[in-house]
């Protein structure tokens, strides 16, 4: 009479690069405060080897935002709710923009976005469970 409905939980294909992001996007988010507080020195430092427009304010800042961003999509991933594919997309390109248009490009910017592209593939492979 009542069917049961098989609830299936999420694949290590995406819970280990998601706890990997996680994990990358903590580290981030400490170095990004501890280079906010300590912009004046480095900044110095900088100067002192040439390199004085790489690091501003802002670049923290927006970095700062992508990663917290990222974290919160991560965590609405692993809780299925299709509203963190979208933010994870959209904080990934917009860190990855924000990089390219203000220090140039550079291969890391998108090595940036591999863990991102593997999560979006196998959740693809798993659409249902996210309502796709």
């Amino acid at each position: 009479m009542w069917k049961k409905r098989k609830i299936r939980g999420l694949s290590g294909f995406i819970i280990v690069p998601a706890a990997m992001q996680l994990v990358v996007c903590a580290m981030g988010i400490i170095v990004a405060i501890s280079d906010f507080i300590n912009y004046d020195e480095i900044h110095k430092k900088l100067v002192a080897v040439g390199a004085g427009n790489y690091l501003s304010k802002s670049f923290i800042l927006v970095t700062f935002i992508a990663l917290v961003a990222t974290m919160i999509s991560l965590y609405m991933i692993l809780k299925r709710k299709a509203m963190g594919i979208y933010i994870l997309i959209a904080a990934s390109i917009v860190n990855c923009l924000y990089d390219i248009i203000t220090t140039g490009f550079n291969i890391s910017y998108v090595e940036s976005l591999i863990l991102p592209a593997i999560i979006i593939i196998f959740i693809y492979r798993q659409k249902e469970m996210f309502g796709f």
